[in-house]
């Protein structure tokens, strides 16, 4: 999840979703399970992303993208994940310029294609 900027109300409205979609997205441990948790859902995420942002008085446009998304290099706990692209559930809000995105790497999608 992509916040809109790192203005504070943007950094918590994406905290927000984050919330919301955890519990939906995360349910199985394996690849094809996952992949059909989240197609079966996407208009699911889409109404609980409408409902958050109604209930938070809200008006930024949103993009929901599945499928293979770029993401940049990043180093986590002294692991580096390489620049790449990655078989990836993207919300992006607003105009996506947040620097304190949210990203939970799912083993099970987690092979990037360079």
């Amino acid at each position: 999840v992509i916040a809109n900027s790192d203005a504070p109300k943007d950094i918590y409205m994406k905290e927000i979703v984050v919330s919301e979609l955890s519990d939906l997205l995360f349910k199985n441990d394996n690849l094809s399970d996952t992949r059909n948790n989240i197609i079966k859902n996407l208009s699911v995420i889409e109404e609980k992303i409408n409902n958050v942002f109604i209930n938070n008085d809200y008006d930024k446009s949103y993009n929901i993208l599945y499928g293979m998304n770029e993401f940049p290099e990043k180093v986590y706990n002294g692991v580096v994940y390489e620049k790449g692209l990655y078989e990836s559930l993207v919300v992006e809000i607003g105009d996506g310029a947040g620097n304190n995105y949210w990203c939970f790497l799912y083993p099970s999608l987690a092979s990037p294609i360079l």
